[in-house]
C-alpha cells in the first residue's frame, strides 16, 4: 500500500518484514505530508 500511494517512484522494495518509520504533520488547513522511511541497515 506505501508504494502504491507514493507520489514518487524510489525503486525500493517493501515487505511485511520491514521496520517502517512514519511521520505524519499537517502541511496547511486541507492537507498533511506523510513521509515513511525504511530502515536499512542495523548497528
Amino acid at each position: 500500500m506505501l508504494k502504491e500511494r507514493s507520489k514518487y517512484n524510489f525503486n525500493t522494495n517493501v515487505t511485511e518484514n520491514d521496520n517502517i518509520l512514519t511521520l505524519s504533520t499537517c502541511y496547511n488547513d486541507n492537507d498533511k505530508v506523510v513521509l515513511h522511511a525504511k530502515l536499512i541497515k542495523k548497528s
